[in-house]
């Protein structure tokens, strides 16, 4: 019964974080130790 409920708040936390990276599809800077930069989606931000 535990695992359920676990993977029903996953589930549901999972389709709220894709909806807004969706609704927000503006491209994000993400900056890294050590100089590594990164500029693309937010989508793909939210995947990783």
């Amino acid at each position: 019964m535990k695992k359920l409920i676990y993977s029903i708040i996953a589930i549901v936390v999972l389709f709220f974080g894709f909806t807004v990276a969706f609704q927000n599809r503006h491209a994000v800077d993400v900056n890294y130790y050590f100089g590594f930069h990164w500029h693309g989606p937010l989508v793909w931000i939210m995947l990783l």
